[in-house]
């Protein structure tokens, strides 16, 4: 008989799943992880015996209601590689671990209990089930894959104090966890008052949905809203006193402005602006703007500290105040660099990127913020196969330059935005928030040679490994708007799929182990062309929707832009300095459209006739992206006098064609919000016509086009990717 002593408790099987799900084993395996989650909390609540193939298959792999396990065996092929992951788990890393829990054969329910002493050397295998309490209301799967990113972060915290001040520990370490919000939306951005008092954050949870400024005690209380703007209200950072907050507000086209932490008039005290800086003594405020800027914390005319670094973002003071770290390009890619407050130097490279290639870290790039410091070493989110894992890396003081090996602190997706406060002693306290985003594709029914909306959204996906962001999941539509092509990570790795919107079934385009992604069609659907990724290496192939047999087009390439009509070209963007490049699908023949490492090729794509290119470039040093029509002929670019420049935006801009040719789509921050706008334009001479007529608003967070969110455009529809966003912020204290 089972005995209860056997039997973990909910809370001990929930930060047993978190490392398992934490692990190498299953952190890029997202399908995996949502797999082993979903079942694990079912038996948790005590609906262990539920779990039938069906129920996974639709709850956890959205097949869908007709989904028939007959036909389709996703579920049981997964539940193999599960087990096999699991075997291989705690065969290893798991080993010493407390609770076991498995999956056997020819069961979805979980076997889970505590692990048993050996007994004259040999291992009491005996199972048990979690408590298997009948509950009347089923939770919503997406609810629990949510849960999950809080949970990998929770589990994986304790990786964070094994590392911290590993001298100075001394005895058994134990770890105090604290959940400081519990929203149902977006809480995120947190920054605490020096003396550990104040807690502030950007959150959604206000009536109109809106992201604005709130302070509450540290320790608990009631929040505060400090800023009731309807545009969004982000970023915020406390002031050395504590009295005030500096955030980024997308108000009045942007600026960063400065609120008092008992409320009030907020104060506008520099154009534009992202991740606003207070200095160590008050008196300056560091911004993200056509490079790093200073400007008085009073308001006044900002100074730009980074030189000629381009791409320069998310700048962070050195403990003394004199310089500033921040990521920024250089030929090769992405790094840290300081730069002095004096300017009796230029900005150097710190040597950061170069040390965390040799840890086997290459994915780099411009999101691998210089966050807070702890101690001497500098806090940052290093994304991982797109994960974000939290990592630190010493620099030495008054050079700033890296002093040794980053180490991982914690491995789990999903932790962003952290801040470190020094606590009483030598140990710190962490604050971080547990973003997590869910995108799916929506589709707007639209009278799309006119521009005008007849109808409202409808969710076209349902799918929650999409990817959000700026090479986010593409929607691609069928003229017709009858069927999509899109990429997703459903089977564990990202796949090119299509799906029949009238009957709802989805068969994948693609079975390569690699991912591939960024996908493009004809006018026909006969011709998908998409990129594949292995490692740091880019191809791009092409396939045909019947036979599905894929043809490498070209290789050492990326980002594949638009396949033309007939499907006989393809538009893609080529290496640093990115150019726009053209290759023949038919005789694999590529040539160079531009090549100017001064205006730098973002997107492009072909007209219905193929006589005009709509481009997106953005010169070098600058944040400012501007659009043209460009006249296209016998596979080249007409003049520079030949362009007319129809757009410019500050954010990320991607600009689609109507079917006849007369009309761009495109994402805006026209009127304080990112919405969906579109331009008209003169039939011949392709000139705009007009000013951009709003199609569709998103003012508030959740349902929001985040970043480049590509636009397919049909006849009857429009699709593009819209994200939720789930974040909370919490504190982990190492007593």
């Amino acid at each position: 008989m089972e005995r209860t002593s056997d039997i973990p408790s909910p809370e001990a099987i929930r930060l047993q799943l978190a490392r398992i799900v934490a692990s190498p084993r299953l952190a890029g395996a997202p399908s995996l992880a949502r797999f082993l989650t979903f079942v694990v909390e079912e038996a948790i609540e005590g609906r262990g015996s539920e779990l039938k193939e069906y129920l996974v298959g639709v709850d956890v792999f959205d097949r869908g209601e007709s989904f028939d396990p007959r036909i389709d065996p996703i579920v049981r092929v997964q539940a193999a590689k599960l087990r096999k992951r699991l075997q291989e788990y705690y065969g290893n890393e798991g080993a010493p671990d407390d609770v076991l829990i498995n999956l056997q054969k020819g069961s979805y329910t979980p076997v889970i209990r505590k692990r048993i002493p050996p007994r004259g050397g040999v291992e009491d295998t005996g199972s048990s089930t979690a408590p298997t309490t009948h509950s009347a209301a089923r939770r919503i799967p997406t609810l629990v894959f949510r849960a999950t990113a809080i949970l990998v972060i929770l589990a994986a915290a304790l990786a964070v104090w094994r590392f911290l001040e590993p001298n100075t520990r001394k005895g058994p370490l134990r770890l105090a966890l604290s959940r400081l919000t519990s929203d149902s939306g977006q809480t995120t951005h947190p920054t605490v008052s020096s003396d550990g008092k104040l807690l502030a954050y950007s959150s959604d949870r206000g009536p109109e949905g809106n992201a604005n400024i709130w302070v509450q005690q540290l320790q608990g209380g009631e929040p505060l809203q400090l800023t009731k703007s309807p545009s969004a209200d982000i970023s915020p950072d406390f002031s050395p006193d504590g009295s005030s907050l500096v955030f980024r507000s997308w108000r009045e086209g942007g600026g960063v402005y400065v609120v008092s932490v008992l409320g009030g008039q907020e104060r506008r005290i520099a154009t534009g602006g992202y991740s606003p800086r207070y200095s160590p003594d008050g008196k300056w405020v560091a911004f993200a703007q056509d490079g790093i800027q200073v400007v008085p914390s009073t308001g006044g005319d900002p100074i730009r500290v980074s030189g000629d670094v381009h791409s320069a973002a998310c700048p962070l003071w050195t403990p003394d105040g004199r310089s500033l770290v921040f990521v920024g390009e250089l030929p090769t890619g992405y790094e840290w660099w300081v730069a002095p407050l004096t300017h009796d130097r230029p900005p150097a490279p710190t040597g950061v990127a170069a040390q965390l290639r040799k840890s086997g870290l290459r994915d780099f790039d411009e999101t691998a913020c210089p966050s807070d410091w702890m101690g001497t070493e500098v806090v940052f989110t290093q994304k991982v196969d797109g994960m974000g894992n939290l990592w630190s890396v010493p620099l030495a003081p008054n050079t700033w330059t890296v002093a040794g090996a980053a180490r991982q602190l914690v491995p789990g997706p999903g932790i962003e935005h952290a801040r470190v406060i020094r606590s009483a002693g030598k140990s710190f306290r962490l604050i971080f928030a547990t973003d997590t985003n869910v995108s799916h594709i929506w589709g707007l029914p639209t009278d799309s040679g006119r521009g005008i909306r007849r109808g409202e959204m409808e969710q076209l996906t349902r799918d929650a490994s999409l990817v959000g962001g700026v090479e986010g999941t593409r929607a691609i539509l069928s003229e017709d708007g009858t069927r999509l092509i899109f990429s997703s990570a459903r089977s564990g790795n990202l796949d090119i799929w299509i799906k029949n919107l009238g009957t709802g079934v989805e068969e994948s385009l693609t079975t390569d182990p690699r991912p591939e992604d960024q996908p493009v069609a004809d006018a026909a659907f006969e011709k998908v062309a998409y990129q594949l990724s292995e490692g740091a290496r880019r191809s791009i192939y092409i396939t045909d929707t019947a036979t599905r047999v894929p043809r490498k087009l070209c290789d050492e390439c990326a980002h594949p832009m638009d396949l033309s009509p007939d499907g006989a070209l393809l538009l893609y963007r080529g290496a640093e300095p990115w150019g726009l490049n053209l290759v023949d699908t038919r005789t694999g023949r590529s040539m160079t459209l531009l090549r100017d490492p001064e205006n730098v090729a973002i997107e492009a794509s072909f007209s219905p006739d193929m006589r005009w290119i709509a481009l997106v470039t953005r010169r070098r040093g600058q944040e400012k992206l501007r659009a043209y029509i460009v006249p296209f002929d016998q596979n080249k670019l007409g003049p520079a006098e030949s362009w007319v420049r129809i757009l410019e935006e500050m954010y990320h801009l991607y600009l689609r064609w109507s079917l006849d040719g007369n009309l761009l789509y495109f994402f805006a921050t026209r009127d304080d919000h990112r919405c969906l706008w579109a331009i008209t334009l003169d039939p011949i001479t392709k000139r705009p016509a007009g000013a951009p007529q709003s199609v569709r608003h998103f003012h508030t967070v959740q349902h929001y086009p985040l970043s480049g969110s590509w636009i397919s455009v049909a006849r009857n529809r429009l699709a593009f990717n819209l994200t939720d966003v789930t974040s909370n912020i919490w504190m982990a204290v190492m007593q």
